[in-house]
């Protein structure tokens, strides 16, 4: 199931009296309605298995980081989401109204430049932080004591997929504003992974997804306007960046076993009917049976089954190249 998400009719804003000494300052408050609709709006399929939350979440608004966006598109960059909250509608329990209210302080004469920026640079951009998932391929569970997971025992035939254990991950959310963004260079910076340091993991741990942009308004200071400002058209770039520490144990004989890094590449498992003994290939089979079965391999074919997991070969499937267009 879906949200399908909308602003309202009812939505507003004020500006009042902020000033503080000889500093004069106007305060905007802005509220914005949504209406959350979670599923058939018809039927309301699902709509005991959602809450209030979930359509707070389904907004795409975030305290302290969401900005607000008037319906011409104008953005006032120091606006800022203050609050959500919502309320389910008792009539139609797939129906939620969530409201936002947004508050800014602009200098109204200047007197604190810090207050107005003067070039898009000056705007910080927005950093938020969730958690994700992936799901880690496991050969043994957790059981105690743990049972090897990859195959059937009956029959020794491996899983038609296999056993997975969901693994927490970090997801950075970064806005910035940017003069331009045409879509070739859009395509280019999607999934994207680093080729340098970025916030202190060295290449290869930090992949940007589906690079997101939408055209915006934002106000400027000026001295030679007459209102002090001017109104820049650009547009409001959201890089969702997510972190891969993900690696697998590859066993060296009078090695051991060695970490290799995979992060957003792909590594395949070497699991196989065959190994390589003597420079000949040899079917595995299980000990008791006779049956063929399957088995583990390293990199040079040599049977390790008795590891409890294969090496792996690491194939790079992912781009990299420079994030220095990221001001955060």
């Amino acid at each position: 199931m879906s949200w399908d998400v909308c602003i309202t009719a009812d939505s507003g804003a004020e500006c009042t009296d902020a000033s503080e000494g000889s500093t004069t300052r106007n305060k905007w408050v802005a509220t914005r309605t949504y209406q959350c609709i979670y599923g058939d709006q018809h039927a309301g399929d699902g709509a005991a298995d959602v809450d209030d939350i979930a359509a707070i979440v389904a907004t795409g608004q975030q305290v302290n980081a969401s900005t607000y966006q008037g319906p011409d598109g104008a953005s006032r960059p120091y606006m800022f989401c203050k609050s959500l909250s919502a309320k389910r509608d008792k009539k139609a329990r797939h129906i939620f109204r969530v409201t936002a209210k947004y508050e800014e302080v602009v200098n109204g004469f200047q007197n604190d430049a810090a207050e107005c920026p003067e070039d898009l640079t000056d705007i910080e951009p927005k950093v938020s932080a969730t958690v994700g998932r992936y799901d880690k391929v496991l050969y043994e569970d957790y059981s105690s004591p743990s049972r090897q997971c990859y195959y059937m025992p009956a029959v020794f035939e491996r899983y038609n997929a296999p056993v997975t254990s969901p693994q927490a991950t970090l997801q950075l959310t970064v806005e910035q504003y940017e003069l331009s963004l045409p879509f070739e260079e859009m395509m280019r910076r999607s999934f994207l992974v680093n080729n340098a340091p970025y916030r202190g993991r060295s290449a290869g741990h930090w992949m940007i997804q589906e690079v997101q942009a939408r055209d915006a308004v934002v106000k400027l200071c000026d001295p030679l306007a007459e209102d002090g400002f001017v109104e820049l058209e650009c547009v409001l770039v959201t890089y969702p960046i997510v972190l891969s520490d993900y690696t697998v144990g590859n066993y060296e004989a009078g090695v051991g076993v060695k970490d290799v890094f995979v992060g957003h590449n792909t590594a395949m498992p070497l699991i196989s009917n065959y190994y390589i003994e003597g420079g000949e290939q040899v079917k595995f089979a299980d000990n008791e049976s006779g049956l063929g079965r399957i088995g583990f391999i390293d990199n040079s074919g040599d049977d390790i089954t008795h590891n409890g997991r294969p090496n792996y070969e690491v194939y790079k499937t992912t781009k990299q190249g420079s994030f220095s267009f990221l001001r955060a």
